[in-house]
C-alpha cells in the first residue's frame, strides 16, 4: 500500500508540474506586442476564451470539494467500529457442494482443507462459514419465551443469521464475550448460538444473554421452535457495513 500511495503521488505531481509548465513555456516564446494587437481586434476570441476559464475554474472548485468530501468520508469508514480487526483477513470462497460425493466426504474435505490452512506459517486462525458472513446471512425468525413470536415486527427488522464453524470470531479478531463455537457443537448436538450485543439487548432487555434460551425454526420436530442456548455475545459485528 506505501508503494502504491507513493507510486500514484508522483505520477499526480509529475502530470501537474508537467501541465503547468505548459503555458510558461508559451508565454515565453510569445511575441507580447502581436498578442496584444490579436487582443484587441478579436473581442469576441477573447470573450470565448474568459468563459472557457470561468468553466474550468468552476470545475477545479467542484473536484477539490468533491475530493475534501470523499477523503472525509473515508476517513470515517476507517474509523468505524465493526467488531472485528479486517486488517489481517484473507476471505476465499470455494464450494465442494457440487462435487458427487457424500455429505460426509464433503465434510471431511472441508475440515482437512481447514487444518492444512491453520499449518501454514504465518497462518494464526482459519475457520469456516456459509457464505460470507460480513455481507449477510438468511432472516431468521428469532423469538423468546417471554416476548412471543415473533419479536421483531412493529416495525423492526429481522437480524441475520449465519453458519460458521470452530474457532471463527477468534479467526476474524472479534471481541467477543462467552466462548467461541468448537468442534463439539454439531448439529446433532446441543444447539448453540452467538449473538452479537444489539440482538441480545433487543431480546433480553436488561438481562444477560448468556445461557439465555432462544427459539428459532431449526428442527421442525420442535413445537414453537427449537432452544438454542446463547454461549456467546460479540461486540458489534454488524451485517452490510
Amino acid at each position: 500500500r506505501s508503494r502504491l500511495f507513493v507510486f500514484t503521488t508522483a505520477i499526480a505531481l509529475g502530470t501537474g508540474v508537467l501541465i503547468g509548465l505548459a503555458p510558461l513555456f508559451q508565454t515565453t516564446a510569445l511575441d507580447l506586442t502581436e498578442a496584444l494587437r490579436a487582443t484587441a481586434a478579436g473581442g469576441r476570441h477573447s470573450r470565448v476564451r474568459t468563459l472557457l476559464l470561468g468553466a474550468q475554474a468552476a470545475l477545479c472548485v467542484l473536484l477539490l470539494v468533491g475530493a475534501g468530501l470523499f477523503a472525509q468520508s473515508l476517513r470515517q469508514v476507517e474509523g468505524l467500529d465493526l467488531g472485528l480487526d479486517v486488517s489481517h483477513i484473507l476471505v476465499a470462497r470455494f464450494n465442494f457442494n457440487d462435487l458427487a460425493l457424500p455429505r460426509p466426504d464433503i465434510d471431511a474435505a472441508y475440515e482437512e482443507m481447514v487444518r492444512g490452512v491453520r499449518a501454514v506459517p504465518g497462518v494464526t486462525g482459519a475457520a469456516l462459514a456459509a457464505g460470507n458472513p460480513y455481507l449477510g446471512g438468511s432472516a431468521v425468525a428469532v423469538h423468546t419465551r417471554a416476548h412471543g413470536y415473533p419479536f421483531y415486527y412493529h416495525g423492526m427488522l429481522p437480524p441475520m443469521s449465519s453458519a460458521v464453524g470452530s474457532g471463527f470470531f477468534r479467526t476474524v479478531g472479534a471481541s467477543l464475550r462467552g466462548r467461541d463455537f468448537d468442534s463439539g457443537d454439531r448439529a446433532d448436538g446441543s444447539l448453540v448460538a452467538v449473538i452479537n450485543e444489539p440482538l441480545a439487548a433487543r431480546l433480553f432487555p436488561g438481562e444477560d444473554a448468556l445461557g439465555q434460551c432462544i427459539l428459532l425454526p431449526v428442527r421442525s420436530t420442535d413445537e414453537g421452535g427449537s432452544c438454542v442456548t446463547v454461549v456467546g455475545v460479540v461486540h458489534g459485528f454488524f451485517y452490510n457495513t
